[in-house]
């Protein structure tokens, strides 16, 4: 099991259904390779007052290879984060290069929503439940961006009162 995978171990130990939670994680192959797999466990009883009780006699767990997925996954991220740094940088050097300062700022603004959907990728990439994004840090990296992108720090005080922490 690599070593930042132990937490999904107590996952499956302490899953309040077994069976129905998929856990993705790395486990070394002979070669010394990481290759990623999902997995879930199913309990088994012995009997069916067994059952009722919970009283689980042995386990089962299923796991399946989803290296290529994991890896396709991670190459699309780097892309897109890539595209999007290009752009960002592209418009920036435009913007740079213009008299009127209308334009210039319309660059600018394009710039930074560029930026700030680069931002909602990461959060989402990173996300282990698209369902459940740290919104509270999401939020403050926003805010964060914004101010330096208009190069009013100092300037502006934030207050986020929101119930996740960063």
């Amino acid at each position: 099991m690599h070593p930042e995978d132990i937490d999904v171990t107590e996952k499956f130990h302490g899953a309040s259904e077994p069976g129905h939670q998929v856990q993705e994680f790395r486990c070394r192959h002979r070669n010394g390779r990481y290759l990623w797999a999902a997995g879930s466990i199913f309990p088994i009883y012995e009997t069916a007052e067994d059952e009722q009780i919970h009283n689980v006699n042995m386990v089962q767990v299923v796991a399946q290879d989803i290296t290529e997925r994991k890896e396709a996954e991670e190459e699309i991220h780097h892309r897109v984060k890539n595209n999007l740094q290009i752009i960002s940088s592209l418009l920036h050097l435009q913007a740079a290069r213009l008299d009127d300062s209308a334009l210039s700022d319309a660059f600018q603004d394009s710039q930074h929503r560029i930026r700030s959907m680069a931002l909602i990728h990461e959060e989402l990439y990173k996300s282990e439940d698209l369902a459940r994004i740290d919104f509270r840090c999401y939020t403050t990296r926003l805010v964060d961006n914004l101010i330096d992108s208009f190069a009013v720090g100092g300037r502006i005080a934030t207050s986020l009162d929101m119930d996740s922490h960063c």
